[in-house]
């Protein structure tokens, strides 16, 4: 046989290394694996999951090297890639599992236990299928016995790749998976194994050749590891992490709180000292403190009291109430051990409808004011000349001591004017053709002027005769038409209110009804009256001119009686109006 010399026993010619068994085709020449050297390039292999690349085999490894890096590289990747196989009751409690090891090949067992079925089960006891498909149950009746029959169906192992074989072996009711791992098919799949290091600073890998043993090849990974530890109880620490792919670990700081309470209750303890009758004691097993007082009861008021009525607390929960009155608010203001009640005058004297000042006058200019200076000062009224006062309660009386008054005016129409108060103004109006002129002075006069009439002529029927040249003087008018009776004329002032009433006459009403018959004041024969109308309102635009009957604001209705006649102000649009009404008829 030929042989190879590589310095290596039993390697030389010697003929002492022998082959116990041919293959076929029948081997011319053996050689020694140990003197077989691979010269190709490394063989790798790229993990897909983590990304590593691994060296599998060298250049210049032995051939028995190789082969044994070979199969330690596809043993740990079956491993890793290995599914176990988990038998449970957990869906059958009356089914116990047993496993047993051999080798690399798992068996599990699965038997009924029948005590466990025979306790449970009694006459009224019914046995179902719990909803797998690992276990059947049939039921048999013959008399008042019912045997339920449980059957544990059997468990599928298959294989998920080429590299692993799965054999079935039936024992009797149990099944026996037998797994195996299939050497030649890692043998053929085998690629270049390589380990470095990934993306985490905490992964290590180091290279160690020729260990285990010579021409192997050891990749060490190691984690950098951070120990964080607690120097007090107080801080607890919990390391978790570490794991794949990034091997980071993660520490949790906790702070125990029962620990931590005693010490601030020993740290306070031991600094708070009581100082103005008040004690401080501190127990460190109990971690108590407990203040106490040496002053015994303060001053206080036991009873509230408006000097009327007293009021003394009944409990240490009673209450004392502060609350608003009529213009007041009430607010209560929690602070720092103490409390404010607020009391807010909400009725102020600047907002209330007072007089802040009293003006005087005496009906013209203000001849001086009164003005307080506090809440408190009084206002004098003083009477004057033949004014006297009166004081009853809070009603002051102020009374006019002049006697020798005109109480009432009359004016040629019979019609009593009186004062309606004491500042009430009687007016001197001129009618038709009269003006009023008043003079003020140590001597208050009023003249009246007849500046009306500056001449007369006489019309159709009409004779005039006077006096004086140029008619002046006594003016009479005549009528020279046949008549019955003597011609006579009568002028009756009319005053309307701002309501549209006749007040002159006073009737009231938008219509006054004037008498001039038998009965009235004036005699005239209503069968021959005429009516005209004169505007005498001061400062009015018509003032003194004759207004048109009807046609005006006004309507007269003659005949409503004998010597009668009715004045209606239309609508009553008519205000704050005076007119004189002339009227010219024949007296009966």
């Amino acid at each position: 046989m030929a042989c190879s010399n590589c310095n290596t026993k039993n390697c030389g010619c010697s003929g002492t290394y022998v082959v116990s068994q041919t293959c076929p085709p029948a081997c011319s020449e053996v050689f020694n694996s140990a003197c077989i050297v691979y010269t190709g390039v490394d063989i790798t292999c790229t993990n897909s999951q983590t990304g590593l690349n691994s060296t599998v085999v060298s250049r210049n490894d032995y051939l028995d090297t190789a082969l044994t890096s070979i199969v330690n590289f596809f043993c740990a990747r079956v491993n890793e890639s290995l599914t176990s196989t988990v038998v449970t009751t957990a869906s059958a409690p009356y089914l116990a599992v047993t496993s047993s090891l051999v080798g690399s090949v798992t068996s599990f067992s699965v038997d009924l236990d029948i005590d466990a079925v025979a306790a449970a089960v009694d006459g009224n006891t019914t046995v179902v299928e719990a909803g797998g498909t690992n276990v059947t149950v049939d039921e048999t009746i013959v008399g008042s016995v019912t045997t339920y029959t449980v059957t544990a169906q059997g468990t599928d192992v298959v294989s998920g790749d080429d590299f692993i074989d799965v054999q079935i072996t039936q024992v009797g009711d149990d099944d026996i998976a037998t797994i195996t791992l299939d050497i030649a098919e890692v043998e053929d799949a085998l690629g270049e194994v390589s380990v470095a290091q990934g993306t985490s600073d905490n992964v290590v890998v180091t290279t160690v050749n020729n260990f285990p043993t010579t021409g192997d090849t050891q990749y060490r990974l190691d984690v950098v590891a951070t120990d964080v530890v607690s120097s007090d109880p107080i801080l607890t620490v919990v390391q978790s992490g570490g794991i794949s792919p990034d091997y980071d670990q993660v520490f949790t700081l906790d702070l125990d709180d029962t620990l931590l309470g005693d010490f601030i209750m020993d740290t306070a303890g031991a600094n708070i000292v009581g100082t103005g009758g008040i004690t401080v004691a501190y127990d460190a097993i109990a971690h108590q403190i407990t203040i106490g007082e040496t002053i015994g009861i303060p001053d206080q008021w036991k009873i509230i009291s408006d000097s009327v009525l007293d009021i003394t607390a009944g409990s240490p929960t009673d209450k004392l109430s502060i609350v608003s009155g009529v213009g007041t608010a009430v607010a209560l203001v929690a602070g720092v051990n103490e409390g404010t009640f607020t009391v807010t005058n909400t009725d102020l004297g600047s907002s209330q409808l007072i007089f802040g000042s009293v003006d005087c006058n005496n009906g013209g200019p203000s001849v001086g004011t009164c003005t307080a200076s506090t809440n408190i000062d009084a206002l004098t009224i003083v009477g004057g000349d033949d004014i006297t006062l009166g004081v009853a309660g809070n009603t002051i009386t102020i009374n006019n001591d002049i006697d020798n008054v005109y109480s009432d005016v009359i004016a040629d129409n019979a019609v009593t004017l009186q004062a309606g108060s004491t500042t009430a103004t009687l007016e001197l109006l001129g009618g038709t053709g009269i003006s009023t002129v008043g003079a003020a002075g140590p001597t208050n006069s009023v003249t009246i002027n007849n500046d009306g009439v500056t001449s007369i002529i006489a019309g159709t029927d009409i004779s005039i005769t006077s006096t004086g040249p140029g008619g002046t003087g006594a003016v009479t008018v005549n009528s020279t038409a046949s008549t019955n009776g003597n011609q006579f004329q009568v002028a009756q002032d009319i005053s309307i209110d701002g309501a549209g009433n006749f007040t002159s006459p006073g009737s009231g009403a938008t219509t006054a009804v004037l008498d001039f018959g038998p009965t009235g004041s004036n005699v005239i024969s209503g069968n021959y009256m005429q009516v005209s109308l004169i505007d005498a309102t001061p400062g009015s635009p018509t003032d003194g001119q004759q207004l048109a009957i009807p046609g005006g604001p006004f309507t007269i209705q003659m005949n409503v009686g004998s010597g009668k006649l009715a004045l209606n102000n239309v609508g009553g649009t008519t205000i704050n109006r005076q007119y004189v009404l002339v009227v010219t008829g024949n007296a009966i």
